[in-house]
């Protein structure tokens, strides 16, 4: 992982990707929501610059990693585990993309803390998904907030963030919603990567 991080280092001067990768360097447990949330950010960076070979590489340090329901954690690497589905379906792999999805959908159905039995974490993961809506993920209101405030950069944060979510709940292919608004989600999603690869 070390070697992995300098390589990134060494081939990109973006001042983030630096700060995110000397981070990981110190720091990388898998049990620290702080340290996935730089990773996830770390492989999402790679994406949006057309690194997918060293997104896949950061994705799958987590490969291994047993889910343990603490969803302030899993959250960020499903939303990785999505990102390394997109890129698997893109590639025209799309058997071993539903398998990834399929993962995150399988951990979404375990039992926890909150619904301890299959039938309550069924019912629900059935009222999320319908209630799961295109308008209710991005992050619209935020963006044009900060632009409105002549905050570029923070209007970029809010960006960054709509890619992550569109591209999390979008590649599980289960939200009615986002299926329905697929093209349109496609279309926001290439929009703000073009827009946030340059700053």
């Amino acid at each position: 992982m070390i070697d992995l991080l300098e390589e990134i280092k060494n081939k990109y001067s973006k001042k983030n990707i630096q700060s995110l990768c000397t981070k990981l360097q110190k720091k990388c447990s898998f049990k620290s929501e702080n340290d996935i949330d730089n990773l996830k950010n770390l492989a999402f960076w790679m994406y949006i610059l057309g690194d997918t070979d060293n997104t896949l590489k950061l994705i799958d340090l987590t490969k291994d990693v047993d889910f343990d329901g603490k969803y302030n954690i899993w959250d960020y690497i499903h939303t990785m585990w999505a990102l390394k589905s997109r890129i698997l379906r893109e590639k025209g792999d799309v058997d071993e993309a539903k398998k990834v999805s399929s993962a995150i959908t399988l951990n979404d159905l375990t039992p926890n803390k909150f619904f301890d039995t299959p039938e309550k974490i069924k019912s629900y993961r059935e009222n999320f998904i319908k209630r799961t809506t295109y308008e209710g993920i991005g992050y619209h209101e935020e963006i044009e907030n900060e632009l409105s405030n002549g905050d570029i950069k923070g209007a970029n944060v809010w960006r960054l963030g709509s890619i992550m979510k569109y591209i999390r709940y979008k590649e599980e292919g289960i939200y009615p919603d986002l299926i329905e608004k697929d093209d349109l989600i496609e279309k926001e999603i290439n929009e703000f990567i073009d827009i946030v690869k340059r700053t």
